[in-house]
């Protein structure tokens, strides 16, 4: 009976939902960027820009979707997206370089979102709003995103990119 129970529980782990909320903030040298992680009332709040915060190289992630393009594919269709707002206000004098700006802002967005196959897709693009401000320079961007994985698919993940991570360095290494 007992090990039925803990069955019973480790299944109900596995099976329930990681909640996900990915803070970033810009104005004028000011800025926020943290990730708070929830698994039922736990909860971890990370500051990506803090006084503890890792100092690496810039990640361009160009190198990982490079070598981990399915695997991150599959991850996108996993999440569940519960809310997103996305806010850019571009400011400029001229009205016709503004203009000429937000078209083009407008038209990558979009075009980026285009071929992503992810559920409530609709949440997305009804959360980003492009403003613009006329007669004065200013630039302000801010994204809330709060998505839902479950552990199961985030366990999954790590060893999948874990795996191709130890496949690549021993293509490499030298024989």
């Amino acid at each position: 009976m007992a090990l039925f129970l803990i069955a019973a529980a480790m299944i109900v782990i596995l099976l329930c939902r990681i909640r996900i909320e990915y803070n970033f903030y810009y104005l004028k040298g000011v800025r926020q960027h943290d990730v708070t992680v929830r698994l039922f009332c736990f909860y971890k709040k990370i500051d990506l820009l803090g006084p503890k915060a890792k100092r690496r190289a810039p990640f361009t992630g160009l190198e990982l979707l490079k070598h981990q393009k399915d695997t991150l594919l599959k991850v996108l269709r996993w999440l569940d997206v519960e809310q997103f707002e996305g806010k850019l206000i571009l400011g400029c004098e001229d009205a016709f370089a503004l203009a000429m700006a937000i078209g083009v802002v407008q038209s990558a967005v979009y075009g980026l979102m285009a071929p992503i196959h992810i559920g409530k897709k609709d949440v997305l693009l009804k959360g980003i709003r492009i403003k613009p401000v006329f007669n004065r320079e200013h630039f302000e961007a801010s994204i809330r995103c709060i998505v839902k994985i479950s552990l199961v698919n985030t366990i999954y993940a790590a060893f999948l990119l874990l795996k191709r991570k130890y496949q690549r360095s021993n293509h490499h290494a030298p024989n």
